[in-house]
């Protein structure tokens, strides 16, 4: 891949730099064609939607630690904000206690995500 490639001839700041403008180009172009189509069908939608789970996998290469794991902060956060609407309320309650110790936190953050998404923002 590529991005190992660039990983052992830059520096740290010059590859991060480089793997940006890459996935920032890339979302540019992808979002300026998403935004010239007349009409979005269902079929498509899904597949965009698709296409934005790859994109979010994208992250990975941002991060110098593989082994970081998602804190209980950001799960709430990003559940309160709606961003993990793809997502059941079970599946999100089962990845808490999976992945942290039971306690008064995770008691509380599983109460939070058990009374559903959040309405959406307008």
């Amino acid at each position: 891949m590529a991005y190992v490639l660039l990983q052992r001839i830059l520096n740290k700041t010059k590859y991060y730099a480089a793997i940006g403008l890459i996935v920032e180009g890339v979302l540019n172009r992808t979002i300026s064609d998403i935004l010239a189509l007349p009409d979005i069908p269902e079929v498509e939608s899904h597949r965009l939607c698709e296409l934005c789970h790859i994109f979010n996998a994208l992250e990975g290469l941002f991060v110098e630690d593989a082994s970081q794991e998602a804190s209980m902060a950001d799960i709430t956060y990003l559940f309160e904000e709606g961003a993990l609407v793809d997502f059941h309320v079970d599946e999100l309650v089962r990845l808490v206690r999976a992945l942290f110790a039971d306690t008064q936190l995770r008691t509380n953050t599983i109460i939070k995500l058990s009374v559903g998404h959040p309405a959406p923002r307008e």
